[in-house]
């Protein structure tokens, strides 16, 4: 009888430890949706700081971001949970990397958290671009 109560009590423990672990890993990972791309979100995403823009009211996407009084015009390509921004040539290759990182909604936010920064010299972590429409 007393074993019988022993195993009770185990089996609740280990069964409120388990629905623990799905709330964990519910919560932590339903934070961004990434069926939903911005493109489908808003036409034009803006970030302050730098300035940098992603214009999709046209038929072919408008981006580019000013540094040190220079306006660089990109290409920026988001897929899944990753952000790359790549610099153009003449002949429409994608050339160069100057930034990627990975990108989640926060609230209304897209937050791009920098990996790779070859523009900016690690001064920015991330970039936080608002909806503007």
């Amino acid at each position: 009888m007393r074993t019988r109560k022993v195993i009770d009590i185990c089996m609740i423990c280990i069964g409120c430890i388990f629905t623990l672990f799905a709330l964990f890993v519910f919560f932590f990972t339903g934070g961004s949706d990434y069926t939903i791309y911005p493109r489908e979100k808003a036409s034009l995403w803006v970030c302050e700081d730098p300035y940098f823009t992603i214009d999709y009211t046209g038929e072919k996407s408008e981006c580019y971001f000013m540094w040190e009084d220079k306006k660089y015009e990109v290409f920026v390509g988001i897929k899944s949970d990753t952000f790359t921004a790549y610099l153009p040539s003449d002949d429409d290759v994608l050339n160069e990397v100057l930034l990627h990182g990975t990108w989640k909604y926060k609230g209304e936010n897209m937050v791009v958290k920098i990996k790779t920064d070859n523009i900016f010299d690690g001064v920015y972590k991330e970039l936080v671009f608002v909806p503007q429409n």
